[in-house]
């Protein structure tokens, strides 16, 4: 099972991520911020994320692009949204075919980036600056844990496009203090006087 980032960890990635070439600024958000599997992130046109004259409110996950074969929408963040903003204008000298090119194409007229690349190059980035090995699991794994701190179980099992509840209990961990702040706000069963 992947473990998830800290919020130390994710801090430490998010300006230097945004930094490296593009598509990976995008798709390495796609994962952290919306949960999406890598395969799911690349099968993302710029139709997906820009049907109009701005950036998506939310995603869709096709079922011909889903592990399960069920589609899903995925409401996107600000930063998601603002990284998509700026992948845009800086292919939009691309125009021409635009709209069915992939989001993990670097520009119109190359091929989309591969899993392999995606996986080496956020390998690359969490040794250079966390000393750790990174894979695109552990970005979802990480949205699937902050999700949960706010909502509930069967939300992060929707928005992670799980068919079974019991395969989202895998996100499910809490740390030393989280459990310890739970015990704490416990009633207690008997007070001294």
């Amino acid at each position: 099972m992947p473990s998830s980032l800290t919020p130390d960890e994710v801090n430490a990635l998010s300006e230097p991520s945004k930094a490296e070439p593009t598509p990976f600024p995008l798709l390495y958000l796609l994962m952290l911020d919306a949960g999406l599997r890598l395969a799911e992130s690349t099968s993302l046109t710029w139709l997906d994320l820009w049907p109009g004259t701005a950036p998506a409110n939310y995603v869709t996950i096709k079922c011909r692009n889903s592990k399960t074969s069920t589609s899903r929408e995925i409401p996107l963040t600000a930063a998601l949204r603002a990284s998509i903003a700026q992948t845009y204008s800086s292919i939009m000298a691309d125009r021409f075919g635009l709209p069915g090119l992939s989001a993990a194409a670097p520009s119109y007229g190359h091929p989309a980036r591969s899993h392999r690349w995606i996986q080496r190059h956020l390998a690359y980035l969490g040794n250079r600056i966390l000393n750790r090995h990174i894979t695109p699991h552990m970005l979802r794994h990480t949205f699937a844990t902050r999700l949960l701190r706010v909502s509930d179980l069967e939300t992060v099992r929707v928005a992670l496009g799980h068919a079974r509840l019991n395969t989202t209990q895998i996100y499910v961990h809490k740390t030393t203090q989280e459990l310890s702040d739970a015990i704490h706000r416990v009633p207690t069963a008997c007070s001294t006087a």
